[in-house]
């Protein structure tokens, strides 16, 4: 049975990378995005059998009931969630 996992900050580098690496792994990956580039930058670097496990939903993870309306979709959709990877970093020094 393969994994579900939700990456948030999944379009940043380090979130990529994540993303990726479960991928690679037969996870399906659930990615929330607000910045369209950043979304298109992910989606280009996931090729061949991996492609169709990469979920990205349009979703700002600061707003608690767009996360709860998506937590709930993953979850009709895949019975489950197994793994929650926070990895979430933008900001300003």
């Amino acid at each position: 049975m393969e994994r579900v996992v939700l990456v948030t900050g999944g379009t940043g580098a380090l979130g990529t990378a994540i993303t990726r690496r479960f991928l690679g792994e037969g996870a399906v990956v659930c990615v929330p995005w607000i910045v369209e580039h950043e979304r298109e930058r992910l989606e280009a670097s996931v090729q061949g059998a991996a492609r169709p496990r990469l979920v990205l939903e349009r979703c700002d993870v600061a707003d608690d009931a767009a996360m709860a309306r998506l937590a709930e979709s993953l979850t009709a959709r895949h019975r489950r969630i197994d793994v929650l990877v926070s990895a979430v970093g933008g900001f300003a020094m």
